[in-house]
């Protein structure tokens, strides 16, 4: 028998991998890909770090500098997806996410190490062109720091083992999961 031969296995698995992802980095779920939508309608994709995962609130938290287009986008468009891919046990998670901004969070950036504050805040602002490379200055600031909560609508799980899997899950319908063909 394999950890995949229910549905509940399967939500499982996705959780115990957001979980551990939410950790640290020994699991490639630590980096999850972000999707938000731009001004002109096309996706925007980028890598973040998983800073929390949180199965029974149906939650996830991400962290990004509040000068970024992502946080602009979120401002306009408040739903995301996100993707994630774990090559050793296999799965692929998606995530169909509505988000919520908390900015200026005195709170959690008193808590953030130095290391961990110099991602917040640049001048020029983030995405500003710049002439060279190095051509901008970091600020740590806590209002550069944007939290991001993300609470999962869906949620489809893919085992790319021997045999493949894949299960789809809601919250409207209390993460009741539905088979899909691989």
């Amino acid at each position: 028998m394999s950890d995949y031969d229910t549905t509940d296995a399967m939500l499982d698995a996705a959780w115990a991998q957001l979980d551990l992802g939410a950790q640290g980095p020994q699991t490639g779920t630590h980096w999850p890909v972000l999707a938000t939508i731009d001004p002109e309608g096309r996706p925007q994709q980028r890598t973040l770090v998983l800073r929390g995962a949180d199965r029974a609130a149906g939650m996830l938290t991400l962290m990004t500098d509040a000068d970024s287009a992502k946080v602009r986008e979120l401002r306009d468009r408040p739903r995301a997806s996100v993707l994630t891919w774990d090559a050793e046990s296999r799965l692929q998670l998606r995530l169909a996410c509505t988000v919520t901004l908390r900015e200026n969070d005195r709170d959690v950036w008193s808590g953030l190490g130095e290391t961990a504050r110099q991602n917040y805040g640049k001048t020029p602002p983030v995405g500003t062109e710049i002439a060279a490379p190095l051509d901008y200055e970091i600020t740590p600031a806590p209002g550069n720091l944007a939290i991001l909560r993300l609470t999962v609508e869906s949620l489809e799980v893919l085992h790319l083992g021997e045999t493949h899997r894949r299960a789809v899950f809601s919250r409207k319908e209390d993460w009741r999961g539905r088979w899909l063909s691989p």
